[in-house]
């Protein structure tokens, strides 16, 4: 249902390259609206059938007392489910969480010891590592 419209500086002979972009900008603008009304229409069928769920689901209780304690006891549900989630959520940080422990540890500040020290120093720990 759209309606071709003259360019108002088209010329004799063909179309210019600004106009063939138009065009084509044109084209794409009605192919999304008409997937846009597709998707509308797709969205007014859901909400047909859930609108229909929902008044055969309000057909099966008698009175608004049954409907308040259905929803209380769903709310109730809910409430516990969440409660659950929570505590493995805590569980679940708790069982990641690193323990603090003693700092890594570093070598003898051998700064302060001559150069004949820490030879020794650096031949007795080979002898300790045996190698």
């Amino acid at each position: 249902m759209f309606y071709s419209v003259p360019h108002r500086h088209a010329r004799r002979g063909g179309m210019s390259d600004n106009d063939n972009e138009l065009e084509e900008q044109l084209a794409d603008a009605r192919a999304q609206i008409e997937a846009l009304q597709a998707a509308a229409a797709g969205a007014e069928a859901r909400a047909a059938t859930a609108r229909d769920e929902v008044m055969a689901a309000r057909a099966e209780h008698e009175t608004v007392e049954e409907i308040d304690r259905e929803f209380e006891a769903a709310q109730r549900v809910v409430g516990q489910l969440r409660e659950k989630i929570e505590r493995e959520a805590v569980e679940q940080a708790r069982a990641a969480r690193v323990p603090p422990g003693a700092p890594a540890r570093r070598g003898q500040d051998v700064s302060s010891l001559s150069p004949g020290e820490k030879i020794k120093l650096g031949l007795q720990r080979l002898d300790r590592t045996g190698h």
